[in-house]
């Protein structure tokens, strides 16, 4: 019984040492059987982020598009300044007055006295009106410029001393005039009898205006006044 139980463990012993030689070669023919019958697994997906899809872009079938313009780039031209106007100040006449700027004497003037229906006229000297180039001005009536007139049977008379300074400028309505600092006195007679006396003030006012040689004239609604040059 030992005997046959040795044999049979060296038969058995015999077969491991036989399977293991020739266990690479099985294992190696086996790989290449599966490898040259199995299916082939389907493509893994790649994994996407989480949210919408995005549509794979499709080539585009239309020709591409040849660009006409030259490589050189076109310059452009700068954006163009527009000047502000500016208007100026009122001690500075506009260009269209250029006659204007001088010293003037009075010859004619003729007017209504506001609020009454009686026409004056110089008698007389009249006064000095001087524009400077620069917007000033000043009248000057000297030791007394006379108005006079008839109201019916009536005569009246006006009587203005003193001076009053303005500020002149020229718009598309004449010349303004604004006066400022005064020493006028006006005194009023009817009848060569004194009525009234005191100081006094030229309106502001806008004339129309006119040059022709050593002219000038002045129009308003009230008076018109003829100027000479003073040399």
């Amino acid at each position: 019984m030992v005997e046959g139980t040795d044999d049979a463990r060296s038969s058995r012993f015999a077969v491991w040492i036989t399977l293991l030689s020739v266990l690479p070669e099985l294992i190696t023919a086996g790989v290449l059987l599966v490898t040259t019958f199995r299916t082939p697994p389907p493509a893994q997906a790649e994994t996407q982020p989480t949210g919408p899809v995005a549509a794979t872009p499709r080539p585009s079938s239309a020709a591409p598009t040849v660009s006409t313009r030259p490589s050189t780039p076109v310059p452009v031209p700068p954006p163009v300044v527009v000047p502000s106007v500016v208007v100026p100040p009122v001690d500075r006449p506009l260009v269209g007055a250029a006659c204007v700027p001088g010293v003037w004497k009075a010859r004619s003037v003729t007017g209504r006295p506001p609020g009454t229906g009686i026409t004056l006229g110089l008698v007389g000297e009249g006064h000095v009106m001087t524009f400077t180039a620069l917007g000033g001005g000043m009248v000057d009536n000297g030791g007394g410029m006379w108005l006079a007139g008839q109201d019916g049977a009536r005569s009246v008379k006006v009587l203005t001393t003193g001076t009053n300074a303005f500020q002149w400028q020229s718009t598309a309505q004449g010349l303004a005039l604004t006066y400022g600092a005064s020493t006028l006195v006006v005194s009023s007679y009817t009848n060569d009898v004194l009525q009234s006396s005191g100081p006094s003030r030229y309106p502001d006012k806008t004339v129309s205006f006119s040059c022709a040689g050593d002219g000038l004239r002045l129009v308003d609604g009230d008076s018109t006044t003829d100027l000479t040059r003073v040399p």
